[in-house]
C-alpha cells in the first residue's frame, strides 16, 4: 500500500515529527502500550510500513545521492527485518505475560511495574544496538560539505519547530491538551477511565511540568555537538566518536537532570500500579483482551515471511536474527 501525502494517516505525521530519540521522559512501558495502541486491524499496515518511514526520516535530513540512498535503505531494511523477527515475539510475551496479570488479580504493586519496565528496558537496548543511526559512522564520515550544511539546518529547523509547537500553548492548555490525549490513547487500549482515575491521570500529567521543555534545550545543545563533530569528519577517531554521540541521545535527560528524570520515572510505575490496581472486572476483562489480541497480532506479524530483498541483505546485517525466530 502506497500513501500518498495528503491521505497519510496521523500516526505517520506524527511518526515524523519525532525526535530521532527513544522516549526519554516516559518508561518503556507507556510507549508500547502507545505504539500499539491504533488497533490489531491497522497495526500490521503501520508495522509493515515503518521501513519505508524510518528511511524517509533519514533522506529528510539532506540531499543524498543514489549511493547514499541505497545504502540508507538497505540499512534500514536490515534493522526491520530483524527487529520483525528477534523483538516483536519479545514484545508479545511481554503483553501476555501483563494479560495474564491483570486478568487473575486485583492487586497490582511498584515492583511489578518496575519489573515489566525493566524487560522492556532490556528490548529497548538491544533495538538501540541495532538502530541503523548507530553503525552510520563511514556513512556520515563521506558527506559532503553541502550536506553537512542542510543536516545543520534540518536539525535547526526542527528544533525552532519543537519551540514552536510548545510554545503555542500555555502551560494550562498544554496540561489540558496531554490530559485529553491521555484519556484518549488509554481508552484505545481497552482503559476506559472513570472519573476517580481520569482526576488520577490529570494530577500525574500535572507534576511532569516543565520537563518537556528542558529536555528540548538539551537536544538543541545535543544537535549543535553534533554538527560540530561531523566538520572533523576527516580527523582519525571520528567514527567512535560519533557513534558514542548519537547514542548519547537517548539518555540525555537521564544524564543531566537525573534527579527530575528518576522522579519522573518512578511516578508513572506507581501511576501504572495504582491504575491497574483500581481497575474494575470489566476493564480488567476490556484490557487484558486487548493485550492478548494485540500480542496475537504482533506474533503474526513477526511470523509473516519477507520478501527475497530481505532474505538477501541479511547476511550483512550487525544484528543476526536469533535462531529459530525467523519465519521459514
Amino acid at each position: 500500500m502506497v500513501l500518498s501525502s495528503d491521505s497519510e494517516p496521523r500516526f505517520y505525521a506524527q511518526l515524523k515529527r519525532l525526535p530521532p530519540l527513544r522516549h526519554a521522559l516516559l518508561p518503556p512501558l507507556i510507549v508500547l502500550l502507545a505504539g500499539c495502541s491504533t488497533g490489531s486491524w491497522l497495526l500490521p499496515a503501520l508495522y509493515n510500513r515503518f521501513d519505508s518511514i524510518l528511511a524517509g526520516r533519514f533522506e529528510d535530513y539532506a540531499d543524498f545521492d543514489r549511493e547514499q540512498r541505497q545504502w540508507i535503505r538497505q540499512a534500514v531494511d536490515e534493522f526491520h527485518y530483524w527487529h520483525r523477527h528477534n523483538e516483536l515475539p519479545r514484545y508479545a510475551a511481554m503483553m501476555n505475560t501483563l494479560a495474564a496479570h491483570i486478568s487473575s488479580t486485583t492487586t497490582t504493586s511498584y515492583e511489578d511495574v518496575k519489573r515489566w519496565t525493566e524487560q522492556l528496558d532490556a528490548i529497548g537496548d538491544a533495538t538501540a544496538s541495532c538502530n541503523p543511526l548507530y553503525q552510520s559512522g563511514d556513512f556520515l564520515a563521506a558527506i559532503s560539505n553541502r550536506q553537512l550544511q542542510q543536516i545543520d539546518t534540518h536539525l535547526e529547523k526542527r528544533y525552532r519547530e519543537f519551540v514552536e509547537e510548545y510554545e503555542d500553548m500555555s502551560p494550562e492548555e498544554r496540561l489540558e491538551d496531554n490530559f485529553r490525549s491521555g484519556v484518549k490513547w488509554l481508552g484505545r487500549i481497552g482503559l476506559n477511565l472513570d472519573k476517580p482515575q481520569q482526576q488520577h491521570l490529570r494530577t500525574m500529567i500535572a507534576a511532569q511540568s516543565g520537563q518537556r521543555g528542558a529536555f528540548m534545550r538539551l537536544w538543541r545543545n545535543w544537535s549543535v555537538e553534533l554538527v560540530t563533530l561531523l566538520k572533523q569528519r576527516q580527523q582519525p577517531g571520528f567514527q567512535a566518536r560519533v557513534t558514542a554521540h548519537l547514542r548519547a541521545v537517548e539518555s540525555l535527560s537521564e544524564r543531566n537532570n537525573a534527579d527530575a528524570y528518576y522522579r519522573n520515572r518512578n511516578r508513572w510505575i506507581d501511576y501504572f500500579a495504582t491504575l491497574f490496581s483500581s481497575l474494575s472486572p470489566d476493564q480488567r476483562a476490556e484490557f487484558s483482551h486487548w493485550l492478548t489480541d494485540t500480542a496475537t497480532t504482533l506474533s503474526e506479524i513477526s511470523a509473516t515471511p519477507q520478501d527475497p530483498v530481505a532474505a538477501k541483505i541479511l547476511p550483512t546485517s550487525s544484528c543476526a536474527v536469533t535462531s529459530g525466530s525467523a519465519a521459514g
